[in-house]
């Protein structure tokens, strides 16, 4: 083989490597262009994945909270037991009898007790406190009771709600013939807490 066919065979060679040199970077564009959105989609579904298991988190964060909200023990906050204790002496106050459900917890215990305290700083009487179990439906958050026929323990016991409501402590009134008139005193049911 002669040198200048061995050189049209090296320049061949060169327009041949410079040829697949070419292909490969068309190559490498195209499948880069055809990979594109194929990786969008990709972080796409990550993104969304990662979004829904953020928002899987905060849904199991607020369940949890409401759960230790509800778990957490009824009291009266500091701030406004005084507040309450001042609503309380405004007006005329009918003794108050304290029933409070009791059984597998003792909060509703400690939450008649806090509530007797308050009562009594407030200038009214609490005859007594009782607990016991609740024979049908068992009670829930605060209940005044009061006699059928005794107005002026309706309006007390009206009043009785003002205060503590003052205080973010709802409570709900009913009549009930169960509370004799004769007897004179509101009945403060303290129920499981809602």
């Amino acid at each position: 083989m002669t040198d200048e066919a061995l050189l049209s065979w090296i320049d061949r060679g060169q327009l041949i490597a410079a040829l697949l040199v070419a292909i490969g970077v068309a190559g490498e564009f195209l499948l880069q262009f055809a990979a594109r959105p194929i990786s969008r989609r990709i972080a796409f579904a990550r993104d969304m994945e990662i979004s829904q298991q953020r928002e899987r988190t905060a849904n199991a964060e607020r369940a949890l909270a409401e759960l230790q909200e509800r778990a957490r023990p009824r009291t009266i906050d500091p701030d406004v037991r005084a507040e309450i204790i001042e609503s309380l002496q405004i007006g005329p106050h009918a003794p108050v009898e304290i029933s409070f459900v009791s059984g597998s917890t003792t909060e509703p215990l400690e939450y008649a007790r806090a509530l007797r305290e308050v009562l009594e700083a407030g200038g009214w009487t609490v005859t007594k406190s009782t607990g016991g179990p609740f024979m049908g439906v068992v009670p829930t958050g605060l209940i005044i009771m009061v006699p059928t026929d005794d107005f002026s323990l309706q309006d007390q016991a009206s009043n009785l709600q003002i205060a503590l409501r003052r205080g973010g402590i709802e409570t709900r009134i009913t009549s009930d013939a169960r509370v004799k008139a004769a007897d004179q005193r509101l009945l403060l049911i303290v129920g499981l807490k809602p």
